[in-house]
């Protein structure tokens, strides 16, 4: 049962420190340039995230019309909700 436990906090940290990445990638840009090492470190372990949330939207009508790119919102909700989901469950 331990085990279980140690796996879940294990899995809850993780995706915390994605929802950091998701804040501080967003974030980032305004403030220093996007061609250093810490940019390419936070686009390369988001972008694995946001890739499919933004083909998912891009389908849709409605956000495939809009300049904004919602995929990081969109990515940061679904991450809230498994989040809350693994806490719900331990």
């Amino acid at each position: 049962m331990n085990f279980i436990y140690l796996i879940m906090g294990t899995v809850l940290l993780y995706l915390s420190a994605l929802s950091l990445m998701l804040v501080i990638r967003v974030v980032y840009p305004l403030f220093a340039s996007e061609e250093g090492a810490a940019y390419s470190f936070i686009y390369a372990t988001t972008e694995p995230i946001l890739m499919p949330v933004r083909a998912v939207l891009n389908k849709s009508e409605v956000f495939s019309s809009i300049p904004v790119d919602f995929s990081t919102i969109f990515a940061f909700v679904i991450l809230f909700f498994i989040k809350g989901l693994l806490t719900l469950f331990a």
